[in-house]
């Protein structure tokens, strides 16, 4: 009996000592990005692509925007830019795809090609979300691009620019689309 309770005390005083300390703080590597995660995980791929092309149209504004990896827009590739995409879950059959990166922005007024006269060009953050990047119709589809930069304005100056467009997608139909570029000198 008395080596129970000595064994009792003894686990309970390591127990107590053990939840006394407080664990260290985490700290957080500020270069994190998750194209830096495991190499090896089954249902996800990650990979870098310098081709994308993206533009939209802004009727309240009467603002275009593109986006690409290379610049001049409608140019030869010379600026080494890329975005980082990680697609997971295409073992449940809809792919979930994450894409950001630092990309060439030009923006145009009024409707225009990406071949058109920029007003205004520069460098800035692009990321690109979708859940059902295939469009398996199997859910509601959820597709949005976020684009941040600080412009060249042709006629002098720079402004800041933020760009969203995003829209809900259900059984093949648009079901709400959300879109604006605002410019802010």
């Amino acid at each position: 009996m008395h080596t129970r309770t000595v064994s009792r005390a003894a686990l309970l005083a390591l127990f107590v000592a053990a939840c006394s300390e407080s664990p260290a703080p985490m700290e957080l590597d500020p270069q994190f990005d998750f194209a830096n995660g495991p190499s090896d995980l089954a249902n996800v791929d990650r990979s870098q692509d310098n081709t994308q092309l993206l533009g939209f149209y802004d009727p309240e504004s009467d603002l275009t925007v593109y986006v690409a990896a290379y610049s001049p827009i409608c140019g030869t590739p010379d600026t080494g830019f890329h975005t980082t995409t990680q697609d997971a879950g295409g073992m449940q059959g809809a792919v979930n795809r994450l894409e950001k990166g630092r990309m060439f922005i030009s923006l145009f007024q009024g409707p225009s090609s990406e071949c058109g006269t920029p007003i205004g060009e520069g460098v800035g953050q692009f990321m690109f979300a979708d859940n059902d990047f295939w469009s398996t119709g199997t859910r509601t589809n959820r597709v949005g691009w976020r684009i941040n930069a600080k412009l060249e304005l042709v006629h002098g100056g720079t402004a800041s620019l933020v760009a969203v467009f995003k829209f809900l997608k259900r059984e093949g139909q648009t079901v709400r689309e959300t879109s604006f570029i605002r410019l802010t000198r």
